[in-house]
């Protein structure tokens, strides 16, 4: 379509409408505003419309205005290309799209709108409208037209007809499904089949990342909605539309109509986010990336599905930073998306929803609805469910400034629809509300929908209230809550067991007859668990995709289990369930060097519970007892340090399957006593496979080995697709994280084999993966394998890790920067495997309480980690009552060290700290003051009780402190001997920490504790300052970490003479980094706060200048040499590409990537003023050479954007910011103080300003 002359008048002749015009202007108008209008009646659309010229339209819609500035020739044509050549996403493109049937609502009646002459809106441009107004364009951007690769453009198609429930939908590459269904009359006749997740693989070329052709993978998904009825006999012509040519987003939707199908996008580009986060490799391969849409902006997609629509992808290579460049296809060769749908509960819920006429439906629109900190409601432990929910908006005035002031629930639990439950509250919170009916039962489900009342209120005009539309029906389901509900029994195999060396893994089968398959209100679930890890199978089909299950916890004390839904997996006469049950961290080695066994117990074991319930009552049930057969598996050996030991020859297939024939091997189960510890339902997210990547490259080692890399340090395992080899072959498979002279070099993993074996029998080894170990690894060695016949396709690696939703993204105009950032998410990812590890490589892999400790601000922005951090509390409490010491923090969580090595339990500050520090942080992130309430008991044990004190309140001077570790200056053998004393270290985390204490006692309404520890919070800061702080602001010690500790806690006086002293530490500061010429001299414990303080101090072009320093040791060394993630030392690969000879040399520790806080904080500007992100600071502050920044975050109450640029070589700033609903934000402006800073409500808000850099760059040199 042709935008170049928008500027004419418009009459009541029909003739002389200019479509295209009008087609832009509507379209460009908020969908709400246009859905309000229409309500009013047709005739005050057309009012709007008629005879007016566009900048006369402009005033009476609520436009994007950032995209249509080009309607006023009076607008400059730089402010037009403004957003179009320097944002990726500008803020107006950010907005949600709205529900199915407010679409398919507006369509329909802008058909009526009367234009003049006895004209009204023709079908097709009211068609395009709604689609334009329902999603703000994206930034203009070509495709070449070229050949297409295989289903690499528009042709990756699945319909989503739906399917009986737990189904999985593959998509046919180059085929439409063709059951299409016309979009039903009214909402009521939606059917009530749902998708639950969806999935999209990508395979790209790495090398699309190259910075010399600034480029990378863009992305985009899509659905595709029957226009009218009767498409089903059109439907595989579709394949000839998006098959034939690359073409252009409109050029698509022009065609696709022509044919009978809208093409709704999903937004703003979520996708290619992130696409773009887990490809920053290079090379010349392909890697495969998948992305699972079941959380986060996927959620929006989801929602957007309905029966007989379909999904559309088209993939290209587009330019990083310009659009303007042309895209080419050649970088991505494939691309597919798998659709999970489930039967919603909806389908036995009432379908009219009990909203009062006189309400009006507002802009404001709930993306979800959750269940405490759950990821789907479904296995809850909770009987009283707090509830949350999300907000998203458009950018009409009525979104702008928009506060809640009531929620209303409606509450389902049976099948009755009189019997729906109705509350409605006066709260302004939409995080984590009461339950407002009676106590959940063991197995009870309830259906529960959300909607809330508000207003908006700009430049002081208030709205009147109105409602949002109601939420869909979500389903909470609780588990097993009593132990009297578990009437399985704990089973383990009569084969005597080895207790001092590796146990082979056991097979647990129990047949079982049904009458009839579940369906309906009848349904199946399994309850399970082991001692040990497990993976479980009905009918020779596996049972979820989850990994390493079920978990590790404080065992003793704790002991997680599943629920699934396996409805499906049942057929009507004879069933198997059956079990394979391996060491896991229950019984398996542990802890480094020869480490220690059977740290929980030395027998494996296995509990299983499936239950045919019906309308809440249980019909028929399988327990696990002394009737199963149990055996050992194929894996002779399967260790979590160690690898796997596989011999096919001893496997027998179909041994899950009914029809099995038994051999002899197979014993009756021998019945265990039922452990003292609790069985509950985590609450945190599991173990998946995330993500699949291929080879970049595969070579033959200078051993003559086959290697493969795969371009990513990672977490993970291999899996072969196909292979056939003789009986008896052997393959080896070994991996590491680094090569040195051309082979794979091993020592850093120190005692871990870290190797996967394989025996063939005569048959094809097909879809094989180690099932109960984990690697971490960037380079695989195979032995026994040839190069020539080994395929990237053949051979992948994948991703393990705790899948937690990701929420925070930071991008800014330094590529070594962004891989930074990129490397510290990776590390993250993969040390966050059930546990927060220090490593997930070596004979550790251990929760080394003080690698959270430091990273938990950026865990926070990072990931939704609340549930995952908080049931890793639980255990720290649990094993630092058990340490003894009087409330002594253990050094790892779960504690496997206690009684077994010669770290004893002795008082750590920084470590032992994580007990306040971290329920403090997962609080500000979260909201969630439970988990404080949690956390009380065990956070006065640590500060009452376990600090060893010296007369003056201070630590007992002389005790041993890891203090500032791995400091880059303490000698080699000796990492805790920085140049900052520990006893310093240590005094200023415990003043800190009890100030910390007094507010958390604020927040209990524990008044008297919070009086009592502000008042010591007073006093043990003056003993410090005492004892380690001259008048001049001077810090004993003299060294980075000393002077960012007393900066970043505060640890001056509160007299005038307090900001001299900051002054003088701060400039004192910046001596010392440009002493170090601008190179890290921090440990563990000045790390996460060195930039901090100079920021805080106004030394901002000193904190850029440090940041982007790539001499070693620095943030940026690690990158200059390759680094795909974080490492535990500063050099851990040295200046020539041979590894650091010392001891502990980890190429994946997420600890010194703490800094990504700052990039988070400071470079984008984001921070949290009250918990939850209800008020939050944007204060972003340029420095350096980067020229912009922009950041998106899923904060609890919605998508928050901010993005700035420097413009005009340096002297301008321009800022765009998106708030969410029921937020504010303070906004304080490069050069502002705090108290000249504005409170913005919610909406989308740009500013502008002159811009003067904070000092000169690049700084003086010290003796300059």
């Amino acid at each position: 379509m042709n935008w170049s002359n928008p500027v004419m008048e418009w009459t009541d002749n029909f003739s002389s409408v200019n479509w295209d015009t009008l087609l832009k202007i509507v379209g460009g108008a908020n969908y709400r505003d246009i859905s309000s209008a229409l309500r009013a009646g047709h005739a005050t659309v057309a009012q709007r419309i008629t005879g007016k010229t566009p900048r006369q339209i402009c005033a009476t819609f609520e436009f994007a205005k950032d995209l249509l500035s080009n309607l006023d020739a009076s607008v400059p044509q730089s402010e037009v290309d403004w957003w179009t050549s320097h944002l990726s996403s500008p803020p107006g493109t950010y907005w949600p799209t709205p529900s199915p049937t407010d679409v398919y609502r507006i369509r329909h009646l802008l058909q009526y709108v009367p234009l003049g002459s006895g004209h009204t809106v023709p079908a097709e441009i009211a068609h395009q409208i709604v689609s334009l107004a329902c999603t703000p364009r994206l930034v203009e951007r070509r495709r070449q037209e070229k050949e297409h690769l295989e289903s690499s453009d528009l042709n990756i198609l699945a319909s989503s007809s739906g399917g009986a429930e737990g189904d999985i939908h593959e998509v046919l590459a180059m085929h439409l499904c063709t059951q299409s269904t016309p979009y039903p009359s009214s909402e009521a006749e939606i059917p009530r089949v749902v998708p639950v997740r969806a999935t999209v693989t990508v395979l790209v070329r790495n090398d699309t990342w190259d910075d010399t052709s600034e480029c990378h993978p863009w992305v985009e998904v899509g659905i595709l909605r029957p226009l009218v009825p009767g498409l089903e006999e059109k439907s595989e012509a579709l394949e000839d539309v998006v098959g034939g040519r690359w073409m252009d987003q409109r050029d698509a939707k022009t065609a696709l109509m022509e044919r009978g199908w809208e093409l709704v996008e999903s937004g703003d580009g979520w996708l290619s986010w992130e696409i773009c986060e887990i490809g920053d490799v290079w090379g010349k391969d392909y890697s495969e990336y998948k992305v699972d849409m079941e959380q986060q902006y996927g959620r929006e997609f989801l929602e957007l599905m309905e029966s007989g629509c379909c999904v559309v992808l088209w993939s290209f290579i587009a330019g990083k930073q310009n659009w303007g460049e042309e895209p080419h296809a050649d970088g991505i060769s494939r691309a597919t998306v798998e659709i999970e749908f489930k039967r919603h509960i909806a389908a036995y819920l009432p379908t009219t929803p009990s909203q009062p006429s006189h309400v009006s439906i507002m802009a404001v629109q709930l993306l979800d609805l959750s269940f405490e900190h759950h990821p789907d409601g479904f296995g809850i432990e909770s009987r009283a469910p707090r509830l949350s929910w999300r907000f998203g908006q458009d950018q009409s005035a009525l979104a702008k400034g928009w506060h809640q002031t009531e929620y209303e629930v409606e509450i389902f639990r049976g099948s009755d629809s009189h019997a729906t439950e109705s509350y409605r509250v006066e709260a302004e919170s939409s995080v984590l509300n009461p339950w407002p009916s009676r106590p959940l039962g063991s197995r009870e489900r309830a259906a529960v929908r959300v909607r809330v009342f508000g207003a908006s209120n700009v430049d002081g005009n208030p709205s009147e209230p109105a409602a949002t539309a109601w939420t869909d029906w979500h389903v909470a389901e609780t588990g097993l809550l009593e132990r009297s509900d578990w009437t399985a029994n704990f089973i383990t195999t009569l084969i005597p067991q080895p207790k001092d060396k590796p146990r082979r893994p056991i097979l647990f089968r129990k047949p079982f007859n049904l009458a009839s398959v579940p369906a309906g209100q009848r349904r199946a679930r399994l309850y399970i668990t082991s001692l040990g890890v497990y993976e479980a199978h009905i009918n020779g089909r596996r049972v979820g995709d989850l990994q390493m299950t079920p978990g590790w916890t404080s065992y003793n004390h704790r002991l997680p289990y599943q629920v699934y839904d396996v409805s499906s997996l049942l057929q009507e006469g004879e069933n198997v369930l059956a079990a394979e049950v391996a060491e896991g961290w229950y019984a398996g080695r542990l802890v480094w060097g020869e480490g220690f066994r059977n740290c929980y117990g030395d027998t494996l074991g296995l509990l299983a519970q499936l239950e045919i319930q019906e309308d809440g009552q249980v019909v028929q049930t399988v327990v696990s007892d002394g009737s199963w057969r149990a055996r050992e598996s194929a894996l002779i050996t399967s260790e979590i340090y160690d690898g796997e030991v596989y011999d096919a020859r001893e496997d027998e297939p179909g041994w899950s399957s009914p029809g099995f024939h038994l051999s002899s091997p197979w014993n009756l189960a021998q019945l265990l006593p039922f452990p003292s510890t609790t069985l509950f339902l985590p609450d945190a997210p599991p173990v998946r496979v995330t993500q699949v990547l291929t080879p970049r490259t595969i070579t033959t080692s200078a051993t003559g080995t086959t290697l493969l890399d795969f371009g990513q340090n990672l977490v993970g395992k291999i899996h072969i697709q196909s292979l056939t080899k003789p009986a008896n072959h052997v393959l080896t498979i070994r991996h590491a994280e680094i090569l040195q002279h051309n082979a794979l070099y091993t020592r850093p993993l120190r005692a871990a084999a870290a190797t996967d074996t394989i025996t063939f029998s005569s048959a094809p080894l097909t879809n094989w993966s180690p099932r109960f170990t984990f690697h971490g690894f960037r380079y695989v060695e195979l032995s026994g394998l040839d190069p020539s016949t080994t395929t990237s396709s053949n051979i992948t690696a994948r991703v393990l890790h705790t899948a937690l939703p990701r929420t925070g993204h930071f991008r800014c105009s330094s590529a070594p920067v962004n891989q930074l950032h990129t490397n510290a998410v990776w590390s993250f990812r993969g040390n966050s495997l059930s546990i927060p590890t220090d490593c997930p490589q070596r004979d550790e892999r251990l929760g080394w309480t003080g690698d959270i400790q430091v990273f938990a601000p950026s865990a926070a922005f990072l990931f939704r980690c609340t549930a995952f951090l908080a049931g890793w509390l639980r255990d720290l409490a649990f094993d630092q009552a058990d340490a003894g010491g009087g409330g002594v923090v253990p050094m790892v969580v779960p504690d496997v060290l206690k009684d077994r090595t010669s770290w004893k339990v002795v008082p750590q500050a920084v470590w032992d700290d994580v007990a306040v520090l971290l329920p403090w942080e997962v609080w500000r992130g979260s909201g969630d003051a439970g988990v404080l309430a949690a956390q009380w008991e065990s956070m006065v044990g640590h500060v009452e009780h376990a600090v060893r004190r010296g007369r003056d309140g201070l630590w007992e001077e002389g005790l041993w402190q890891l203090g500032d570790w791995l400091d880059p200056n303490a000698p080699p053998g000796e990492p805790g001997a920085g140049r900052t004393d520990g006893g310093l270290v240590a005094d200023a985390y415990l003043v800190h920490v009890t100030g910390v204490m007094a507010r958390v006692a604020g927040v209990l309404g524990k008044e008297g504790e919070e009086r009592r520890y502000r008042g010591e919070w007073e006093r043990l800061r003056g003993v410090f300052r005492e004892k380690y702080v001259a008048p001049s602001g001077l810090v004993v010690g003299d060294s980075q970490t000393s002077l960012a500790l007393a900066i970043a806690f505060d640890l001056f006086d509160g007299s005038e003479r307090s900001e001299v002293q900051r002054k003088k530490a701060g400039e004192r500061l910046v001596r010392l980094v440009k002493q170090a010429k601008y190179r890290v001299s921090t440990g563990f414990a000045g790390t996460p706060l060195v930039l901090h303080a100079l920021s805080r101090t106004g030394h901002v072009q000193e904190a850029y200048r440090m940041l982007l320093e790539d001499g070693c040791p620095s943030w940026l060394y690690p990158v200059s040499m390759g680094a795909t993630t974080v490492w535990e030392r500063w050099d851990s690969l040295l200046p020539d590409g041979t590894v650091n000879p010392g001891e502990m040399t980890s190429f994946n520790h997420y600890a010194l990537g703490s800094v990504v806080d700052w990039l988070h904080g400071v470079v984008a500007g984001l921070t949290p003023v009250e918990p939850g992100w209800k008020r939050f600071r944007v204060r972003p502050l340029p420095g350096g050479t980067i020229t912009w920044a922009e950041a998106r975050f899923e904060s609890p109450y919605g998508l928050t954007v901010v993005k700035w640029l420097l413009e005009e070589e340096g002297t301008k700033f321009r800022m765009g910011l998106q708030v969410p609903p029921n937020t504010e934000a303070l906004v304080i402006m490069p050069g502002e103080a705090e108290e000249e800073g504005v409170w913005v409500g919610s909406g989308v808000h740009q500013m502008v300003m002159a811009y003067e850099a904070p000092g000169e760059w690049p700084p003086k040199d010290l003796y300059a």
